[in-house]
């Protein structure tokens, strides 16, 4: 099928690249590392090999996860959610972005979000991370690389275009 992978690895880089270095050359479209957690010089050797880096909620716990952030080269970033896990917590560094940037621009949280037994139309369910909610994720990163929201957003939606073969290529 000649598809890109979309891989996983916590806390097993070194496992994971010996696991995965023999498979390369057979695999052209390569892929993304998808909910990076890792070092600056983890998401260096990945991204050496060719694949991109996927940020989300669990990519924005801590500074060094910021750091590693904003290391990533536009060209080599994904966003995503991956929901329903990942969210962007209160005690995440990444909040102490989002909310630098949401009082900057005068913006509140878009959804009000409710336990799931309280649940009604127009609301989250608390503690539940949602696809629309990607836009926290998109605010963080440009705010952390000091780059516009639209610079961001561009590029991650062209990777994502191109890497997935969504019938449009970007150059």
């Amino acid at each position: 099928l000649q598809l890109p992978l979309f891989l996983h690895s916590r806390a097993a880089h070194t496992t994971f690249l010996r696991i995965l270095r023999p498979h390369l050359p057979f695999l052209p479209r390569l892929g993304l590392v998808h909910s990076f957690t890792g070092t600056l010089a983890e998401m260096q050797e990945l991204m050496s090999l060719g694949f991109h880096i996927g940020i989300n909620g669990c990519s924005l716990k801590t500074a060094e996860n910021l750091e590693v952030v904003k290391a990533v080269p536009l060209e080599k970033l994904q966003l995503e959610t991956d929901g329903p896990w990942c969210e962007i917590r209160a005690s995440h560094k990444g909040m102490e972005v989002l909310k630098g940037v949401l009082a900057r621009e005068g913006e509140e949280e878009r959804w009000k979000k409710v336990k799931k037994e309280k649940w009604e139309e127009g609301c989250m369910v608390k503690g539940r991370n949602e696809p629309c909610e990607i836009w926290k994720v998109a605010r963080i990163v440009a705010g952390v690389k000091g780059v516009s929201l639209e610079e961001v957003v561009e590029s991650a939606w062209r990777n994502s275009v191109n890497m997935f073969g969504l019938g449009v290529h970007y150059a």
